[in-house]
């Protein structure tokens, strides 16, 4: 059992051409997009990437499309530029694909997008352009949509939303088969815990569906309460030396390019430096122990990690904690 972690980047990026067909309705994909078209769209989409970096929530404000139907979207500014500081400012992202449709329809439809998604957003009969970003982060490939609309203004952003598409490598379809395999095994912890990353990635934002979502999220579901029938968490577990601690929960991370678990725990120990070595033994003792309540849990991982509390964060807002990265070995 190894204690160490390693943070990479390996996710490969997604590519599509042609363009989509539906009756009277047109889109243009990547290189077939009239290329006047795609300056204006790009020379706008540049500014709102770089206001990103620069924190300049005034770009968007300026290009967001405003009127007396959707004041939605532009009360939300401060709310993207939150988001996209606290968890994606230190992602290089790049251009994965983009639609262009002339047609003036009262809806923007890509039945196939990126494989697993469609898109089917209501853009008031103008013309509308799709531009999706892509940039990796410790394991997750990460998006940046952009739907912008023709007005008599020019192009407007009508949405700007952030997504997840891959994580350690593997789509939505690929963790919820996973997910059923442990849930068909009765394995039930590990079963919601790869339901919840599909159900995760089925969601690049309102507009950008994927095409299996509502039976992730209702297989998620109907698992998440299985687990809340077996199992009551707060979990106490007795250790050696007549000691116990407080198992509150388990949850998802990743390290070293793989999917991890995450456990945690109220420690006996007070979180200082000189007790480290007691709190790395006391994760290690913890968790043989789960691996006894929740059968399966070394399953399909290649980390847990446990998170050890001075105090849990439920009882108090300024709390401690420490990591031991536990390695998991031959799983399956």
């Amino acid at each position: 059992m190894k204690k160490y972690v390693i943070v990479a980047f390996a996710l490969s990026l997604l590519s599509l051409v042609g363009c989509v067909n539906v009756g009277k309705y047109v889109a243009y994909q990547d290189e077939n997009i009239p290329s006047t078209v795609k300056v204006e769209a790009h020379k706008i989409s540049d500014e709102i990437m770089e206001s990103f970096e620069n924190n300049n929530e005034n770009v968007l404000e300026s290009y967001f499309y405003k009127s007396d139907q959707s004041t939605e979207g532009v009360d939300g500014i401060s709310e993207i530029y939150a988001i996209y500081n606290s968890a994606l400012k230190d992602v290089e992202f790049r251009l994965l694909t983009e639609y262009y449709s002339p047609s003036k329809a009262s809806m923007f439809m890509i039945p196939s997008l990126l494989d697993e998604y469609s898109m089917n957003i209501a853009i008031d009969n103008h013309e509308a352009y799709l531009l999706v970003y892509s940039g990796e982060n410790i394991a997750k490939e990460l998006t940046i949509s952009t739907v912008m609309i023709k007005t008599d203004e020019g192009w407007k952003v009508l949405r700007c939303d952030f997504g997840m598409i891959r994580a350690a490598g593997s789509s939505a379809n690929e963790w919820a088969k996973k997910a059923n395999e442990f849930y068909e095994k009765g394995q039930i912890v590990s079963s919601v815990l790869h339901y919840q990353i599909a159900s995760e990635l089925s969601q690049l934002g309102p507009t950008i569906i994927h095409t299996d979502q509502k039976e992730i999220i209702d297989r998620f579901e109907k698992a998440r309460e299985e687990l809340n029938k077996t199992y009551s968490f707060p979990i106490v577990v007795e250790l050696s030396n007549a000691k116990k601690v407080e198992l509150v929960g388990v949850g998802i991370g990743f390290i070293a390019g793989e999917f991890s678990y995450t456990v945690n725990y109220e420690t006996n120990y007070t979180i200082t430096d000189e007790n480290s070595t007691l709190i790395e033994e006391e994760s290690s003792e913890l968790h043989n122990k789960v691996l006894e309540l929740f059968p399966g849990f070394e399953n399909g991982i290649g980390y847990v990690v446990y998170k050890a509390y001075e105090e849990l964060p439920v009882k108090t807002n300024e709390y401690q904690s420490y990591g031991t990265v536990i390695e998991i070995e031959n799983t399956n």
